[in-house]
């Protein structure tokens, strides 16, 4: 089955002949995805088992917005996405039209007085931050990568990152929006619905981010965003990142140390590390900040990738909690007394400076990853191991996080080495927002070598195991959402997922936006 040949000629006249396509070979492109083998059950592949009906690039919001109005006629689902990275990205169903934001790539303004930025789809966190630095300013960066997009983080999906300890989380950081709805309408939000630029995203008038963003995103499942204005922070450092070399092989430049400083602390155990991070977070002198893991660590920093046990012989790696960390300030002064708080507060809890900064390399690699993420496991994990998945996820207190990480030690520890190539318990990202108040807790679990069938289904096993008696507690949220894993957690969760059908009803009538990933309504 494929789409009307009256619908492809409609959408074929809104794009341009050169901006649809039906080839196979195209559609086969667009139906490989990350993580699609561990999800897909049965398939073994990244693809994922249903064809899309077309691929259209539109290249201006008007044409988006003629894309929906021809699907609403024909009866037809689509699903957008702009740099595409992760399976929640595909299409759930057979001949769903895909909406590639790739044309609309552009920053259309840097406001450098009130501190944001509007940009299109396609626009990386790489590209965005390179500009804002050339005047003083950051976004605040999502771990996920820096290559890709900052209008998809703040509008439509989960992410979070080091900035997030002095910046706050980034589902606040969306201000004006410009939404194509799924019935073909445009919404503009916040202050830009009337018409006083782009600078709030909570008026005048009532706010919708909650029901755009909310905590996940709708991922794809409720439009299309197509322009979106994003909160600047300032920038401390050099208008240019001071980095030479190929990698992995990366050095700093230039001496930074009167205006930023990088911190690698280890602790005997995370009680005392999540007490560093409270005292730190109410010393509010934190400007980039991850808990690590030791086995993420290894996994992610080039430099350490030796320590990394290749054979079941080898001497395994510590496990002692890590904190990745930076001050900065354009004041020298404020910088000296930053560093002599923080060194109180690591006597205090037996934080130990990590002898890994003394590594060439290893100081120039954890200012990377804090400052322009560029996806922690890019180069290394992959290397070290084959791929990964998350686990499980939380967000909340310190402690709180700490006391999941109690519950589920004890599975972790016993899939060890069962063709998983490192170890579960200590391979785990924990970003701290807000204050070092609320944590999120990433718990990467491992990597599975995506070629080996009993590595991939040790992985997915895991995955259930670990998840079920968490959900059952109603203590965590489905890893990946979905709309299969929203029904189930919602009878669980004060049935959230009956709100979030109410809200697709509402602005989807026709359901023309694949909410496989989000909700569908019955």
């Amino acid at each position: 089955m494929s789409i009307a040949k009256d619908a492809y000629k409609m959408l074929e006249s809104v794009v341009g002949p050169e901006n649809i396509s039906q080839d196979p070979t195209m559609l086969d492109v667009y139906s490989y995805h990350f993580l699609a083998e561990l999800q897909r059950k049965g398939t073994g592949t990244k693809f994922v088992p249903h064809k899309p009906g077309a691929v259209v690039l539109p290249g201006s919001v008007e044409q988006v917005q003629g894309i929906i109005s021809v699907c609403n006629r024909f009866g037809l689902k689509s699903k957008a996405h702009s740099t595409s990275f992760g399976s929640w990205n595909a299409h759930s169903w057979e001949d769903v039209v895909i909406i590639d934001l790739r044309r609309m790539d552009k920053i259309l303004e840097i406001d450098e007085k009130n501190m944001y930025a509007v940009v299109e789809p396609y626009v990386t966190w790489a590209q965005l931050q390179a500009e804002a630095m050339k005047l003083g300013m950051t976004p605040s960066l999502a771990g996920v990568g820096c290559q890709t997009s900052p209008l998809a983080n703040v509008t439509c999906g989960l992410g979070m990152g080091p900035f997030n300890i002095s910046m706050g989380f980034n589902e606040r950081h969306a201000l004006g929006v410009e939404w194509a709805l799924p019935n073909g309408e445009i919404l503009r939000m916040g202050s830009l619905g009337s018409r006083a630029g782009w600078f709030c995203g909570d008026g005048p008038g009532p706010s919708l981010r909650g029901i755009l963003r909310g905590e996940y995103g709708n991922l794809g499942g409720l439009g299309v965003v197509t322009k979106c204005a994003i909160k600047l922070f300032d920038w401390p450092g050099p208008s240019e990142i001071p980095i030479e070399g190929m990698f992995p092989k990366l050095r700093l430049s230039e001496d930074i140390s009167d205006r930023l400083k990088y911190f690698l602390i280890t602790f005997s155990d995370r009680e005392r590390r999540n007490e560093a991070t409270r005292l730190i977070g109410e010393a509010e002198i934190a400007y980039q900040m991850y808990a690590w893991g030791h086995g993420f660590l290894l996994a992610a920093v080039p430099e350490l990738s030796h320590l990394i046990p290749r054979n079941p012989e080898d001497k395994k790696p510590p496990k002692d909690p890590v904190l990745a960390m930076s001050l900065a300030s354009n004041s020298p002064d404020e910088l000296l007394y930053q560093e002599k708080v923080l060194m109180k507060i690591l006597d205090k809890t037996g934080g130990k400076l990590s002898d890994y900064m003394n590594i060439l390399g290893v100081a120039c690699t954890i200012f990377r990853y804090l400052t322009r993420p560029d996806y922690l496991f890019s180069g290394l994990a992959r290397f070290a191991s084959g791929w990964w998945i998350t686990l499980f996820d939380f967000v909340g207190t310190p402690d709180s996080i700490t006391e999941v990480q109690k519950s589920a030690i004890g599975t972790l520890e016993k899939w060890e080495g069962k063709n998983i190539l490192l170890g579960c318990a200590d391979s785990y990202c924990q970003p701290m927002y807000e204050g070092a108040h609320v944590g999120y807790l990433d718990h990467s679990g491992g990597y599975y070598d995506v070629c080996d069938t009993e590595s991939r289904q040790s992985y997915t096993d895991m995955i259930m195991e670990i998840n079920r008696p968490l959900v059952e507690k109603n203590i965590i949220h489905p890893t990946i959402a979905s709309n299969k894993a929203n029904q189930r957690a919602g009878m669980l969760m004060s049935n959230f997922h009956e709100w979030q059908k109410k809200i697709k009803a509402a602005f989807d009538p026709r359901s023309v936006s694949d909410g496989g990933y989000y909700i569908e309504v019955d």
